[in-house]
């Protein structure tokens, strides 16, 4: 008979708070880890700057200088890092083999911990380019979701872009990037889980 998993919650001494799943029955474990960073909680100069933040970190760390680095090291593991920015959280998951937690953890650790911000002309044009799926030829914004969000709310946060304006991806440096992630990465604002045998 299948038994209904029993989420476990702890918080670590850093305040980041920990739940764990424990799920016998699978071959593979899943780590999330959430971030409190989203458009929702950015101010219009900043809006953007979360989304922004997410695709930097995939440029590498200290012990993984570059994109292709820190790629190969999480398939090492067996995985890929999955990432995605919403209005409300920042989202970043590996599922690995169970013996892998350790390693996995680590690798996540850097990532969330020591990112190097490096080639930022290069990923501005990547995130200016993926901008562009919001807007028809004739540069008319066609997203529904962000066309409803901005007639429901306004001039609430909510009705943000998550990617921001083209003038604030244009605009943005390394010194916003760090601003942003010095103010929103640390450990106390991070929720890690883990689901799996």
């Amino acid at each position: 008979m299948f038994k209904e998993p029993q989420p476990r919650s702890s918080r670590l001494a850093n305040g980041m708070q920990v739940l764990s799943v424990p799920m016998p029955h699978l071959h593979t474990l899943s780590v999330g880890v959430y971030v409190k960073t989203g458009s929702r909680y950015e101010v219009a100069r900043d809006n953007g700057l979360s989304h922004f933040v997410e695709h930097m970190l995939f440029r590498g760390t200290e012990n993984h200088p570059s994109s292709l680095a820190i790629n190969l090291a999480f398939e090492a593991l067996g995985s890929g890092l999955h990432a995605e920015t919403a209005r409300d959280y920042s989202l970043y998951q590996v599922s690995v083999e169970p013996d892998a937690l350790g390693a996995c953890l680590a690798l996540l650790a850097e990532v969330l911990s020591r990112p190097r911000f490096d080639d930022l002309e290069l990923e501005r044009r990547l995130i200016l380019e993926e901008s562009t799926e919001d807007y028809d030829e004739a540069g008319k914004e066609i997203n529904g979701y962000d066309l409803v969000r901005s007639l429901m709310f306004g001039s609430d946060p909510l009705a943000q872009r998550i990617m921001g304006p083209t003038a604030n991806l244009e605009r943005f440096d390394v010194q916003d990037l760090r601003r942003h992630f010095q103010s929103f990465y640390g450990a106390s604002n991070l929720v890690c889980c883990a689901a799996g045998p």
